[in-house]
């Protein structure tokens, strides 16, 4: 434990340090969920949910194939899709604001606001550092957990496979993701009470990760 704390007081100075920690942390969260995604099976997509999303306004839809089902397969979904090069540059634009208005929403949220708070709370008590130490694990636990599971609609409800697929789902990818987010928050200087640089940096690699994800997710699973 004593090697972790090391680790996030060693705040990382100067653009090169700063540059390969970002890009070790960014390869580790890609290549982490790329994994998990061979191993869960690919969530189903619902055409009329599809159809009503205002980001893909203009898109209009072919009927399926015999055998085809978007419900099951998401190729065949997305094929049955016929795409203006117009309305691709609209939903490329909507996901480009939509991701950084979520990811920054999400950092501040969940990263900012519960690691300053508790920063503000040790500076003004004054109470020891090992209580402080004590206090950032469960303000992490419980930052990843209401991140992971409640922000994103993963409550475990029931025992259905349905659902503890979904609860493991969110736990191992936004849970370990929020984990991950959090380290780098911390070491870059949130860990002393610094603010521009760790959230900055946090939501770079947000956005980041997103847009990785969402671009292997095209390029090898649909």
């Amino acid at each position: 434990m004593q090697k972790f704390w090391n680790y996030l007081e060693n705040e990382p100075i100067g653009v090169k340090k700063i540059l390969s920690f970002f890009i070790f942390w960014l390869f580790i969260y890609v290549a982490y969920v790329s994994i998990l995604m061979l191993v869960y099976p690919q969530p189903s997509i619902d055409l009329d949910v599809v159809k009503a999303d205002p980001r893909l306004q203009g898109i209009t839809f072919t009927e399926l194939a015999p055998g085809q089902d978007c419900d099951k397969n998401s190729k065949d979904c997305i094929n049955a899709m016929q795409v203006s090069n117009e309305s691709k540059i609209q939903s490329i634009w909507y996901f480009a604001i939509e991701n950084i208005l979520d990811a920054s929403i999400e950092e501040v949220v969940f990263r900012f606001a519960p690691f300053f708070l508790l920063f503000i709370l040790y500076s003004k008590i004054k109470f020891s550092q090992k209580l402080f130490r004590i206090f950032t694990i469960i303000t992490i636990i419980v930052a990843v957990f209401i991140y992971s599971v409640l922000s994103h609609g993963s409550f475990l409800r029931s025992f259905s496979s349905a659902e503890l697929l979904a609860f493991s789902r969110a736990l191992f990818v936004q849970g370990v993701g929020g984990l991950m987010l959090s380290i780098v928050y911390l070491k870059t200087g949130g860990i002393k009470g610094k603010i521009v640089k760790p959230l900055l940096l946090s939501c770079l690699l947000h956005w980041s990760c997103n847009v990785c994800l969402s671009t292997v997710s095209v390029i090898f699973f649909l």
